[in-house]
């Protein structure tokens, strides 16, 4: 670690509001397979944000522009893990659920469906598996088009069909879902 990065991280630890703030708001943006880097992903915001300080010569409390420069470095870093960890994070949601459950059969039931989800998910397009599982881990729609940089109505139709598909193949075996 370069001294300026050392000068720097210093600054952001004695601004804990505005370091609080980003924390918040990353944990809350972040998609869940990339929760674990939540930690990395704010401390690059903080060193941009006080390189900005010092450009600036003064802190900057414009929430805007702390918005705008998070949501940026946001999607810099889905963009370097997105096909890697996007599929294998859903594996590894199906083997979490034991953890977060106390009934064994819900457990079990949840685990089949999850299994089987994937499943069907893992038929589909490659471009449709990202934009479908993006979706289904809460990512807004205009979030999914800078991320995959498809255009808005293609991850639109994207979405929609890829429901529809997930939906007819569940039903098709029985089970009555809605997304």
């Amino acid at each position: 670690m370069g001294s300026e990065t050392a000068i720097l991280m210093k600054r952001s630890y004695s601004n804990t509001t505005r370091t609080q703030w980003v924390m918040s708001f990353v944990r809350n943006r972040l998609p869940n397979f990339l929760y674990d880097y939540v930690d990395d992903v704010c401390q690059e915001i903080m060193i941009k944000l006080m390189r900005a300080d010092e450009r600036q010569g003064s802190k900057i409390e414009n929430y805007g522009y702390i918005k705008q420069t998070s949501m940026s470095v946001m999607i810099d870093f889905m963009r370097k893990h997105r096909n890697s960890q996007i599929t294998d994070s859903f594996d590894d949601q199906i083997h979490d659920v034991c953890s977060r459950q106390e009934n064994p059969e819900t457990v079990v039931h949840q685990q089949k469906l999850l299994e089987l989800v994937n499943s069907i998910i893992l038929t589909f397009p490659n471009r449709c598996q990202i934009t479908l599982l993006l979706y289904l881990r809460g990512m807004k729609i205009n979030e999914i088009v800078e991320l995959t940089g498809n255009n808005k109505a293609m991850v639109r139709n994207d979405i929609y069909r890829s429901k529809e598909k997930l939906l007819n193949a569940l039903n098709n075996k029985g089970i009555q879902y809605e997304i």
